[in-house]
């Protein structure tokens, strides 16, 4: 049996240095996106005074019922380029009661959540609206809104 020490040098693995070199660009990745994909309570900036141009009244119903927890109509300050999303975030800011939720950006903005009142899913009920009367055929975030304009947030199931 040979008792000489060995003078060979360990070998290192690059497995583990490789793997978390890739964890920690993928948790840089998801950082950099997640703000476009992540939701949240709505805390939009205020409309610098100088910008508005008008109030677009909003108005929810539960079931075709005023909703308890909202007040029935908000007013909410609007500017030249308004969408009904920027009209639905400028009431949060008016009234804790009409708190929003949503995902998304744009005309991929998704509305998840009125006054606490979630999203059901494809067999419950769901958050749509209308403007002056008429559903709308786009998304709040690029559906736009004029002052005097009405706009009408349903929590009912579509049919």
């Amino acid at each position: 049996m040979d008792t000489t020490p060995s003078t060979a040098q360990p070998t290192r693995s690059w497995r583990l240095p490789a793997a978390l070199l890739l964890v920690l660009l993928m948790v840089l990745l998801a950082r950099a996106w997640a703000p476009a994909l992540q939701s949240g309570v709505a805390t939009p900036p205020a409309l610098d005074p100088a910008a508005v141009v008008g109030v677009v009244t909003l108005a929810a119903e539960v079931d075709g019922e005023p909703p308890a927890p909202l007040p029935p109509e908000v007013e909410a300050s609007v500017g030249a380029e308004t969408t009904a999303l920027d009209a639905l975030l400028a009431a949060g800011r008016e009234s804790d009661a009409w708190r929003v939720e949503y995902r998304g950006e744009g005309a991929m903005a998704f509305v998840e959540s009125i006054g606490g009142a979630t999203n059901e899913g494809p067999d419950g009920r769901n958050w749509r609206f209308e403007v002056n009367g008429v559903e709308a055929d786009r998304g709040a975030g690029a559906t736009p809104v004029s002052p005097g304009d009405r706009v009408l947030w349903r929590f009912t199931q579509f049919q």
